[in-house]
């Protein structure tokens, strides 16, 4: 049986802590709304940080989140453009569910049992229905992150990362068939605990496969 590449912490390194302080520029903000627009989204600089890849180094910097109607193509070339323009930014998110949030806020979180099983189940979920729906073999590797954001009061986030690669030193997100992805959040919305599952839109470079 072929498996997907997997990280040598295991799933620990996609549960992203926090000491619940992130400030977010308000100017690189409102350019990433005006980009945003352009192409019909609505958009925030998330109070989390990701790693990136820039050249030969690594960066470490923001996340912005796309709200709107699921368009790949629109989604892609939207997040090229953001990770040209606001340099406080090296990965786009897209939200899958629910349609809109109002509150985002940075949780004060660390690698706990609760935050462990939260993130198994969803991985577990993602798997099983790539798997079932035959697409398991054409996704190059799938990591699922829990990121430390509580959303409106009801739970913190999971963001599907999803890629192709030949060789890892490059790679494309993946736009898998919409209907498998909804299904895929639909369920992931409704572990107890999580309150909204995100997209990432974001091809390496400028982001790296993993967010950590």
């Amino acid at each position: 049986m072929k498996r997907q590449p997997f990280p040598g912490p295991g799933l620990a390194i996609r549960i992203l802590c926090s000491n619940g302080k992130e400030s977010v520029d308000k100017e690189a903000e409102k350019v990433l709304k005006e980009i945003a627009a352009d192409f019909g989204y609505r958009a925030r600089i998330l109070p989390v940080k990701a790693v990136g890849v820039q050249g030969d180094s690594r960066s470490y910097k923001n996340v912005a989140l796309l709200e709107g109607k699921l368009n790949w193509g629109k989604l892609e070339e939207c997040s090229t453009r953001i990770t040209n323009k606001v340099r406080q930014v090296n990965r786009v998110v897209y939200l899958l569910k629910p349609e809109k949030v109002s509150e985002i806020k940075l949780m004060k979180a660390h690698l706990t049992e609760e935050r462990v099983h939260k993130l198994q189940e969803a991985d577990s979920i993602a798997m099983n229905l790539t798997w079932k729906k035959g697409l398991y073999d054409k996704i190059w590797q799938f990591p699922v992150v829990l990121l430390p954001l509580d959303i409106d009061s009801r739970g913190e986030a999971i963001v599907l990362r999803p890629v192709f690669s030949l060789e890892a030193m490059t790679a494309k997100f993946a736009a898998i068939d919409e209907a498998v992805v909804q299904d895929i959040a639909n369920q992931i919305l409704k572990i107890k605990g999580v309150g909204a599952v995100m997209y990432d839109v974001t091809h390496k470079p400028p982001a790296t496969i993993e967010w950590e």
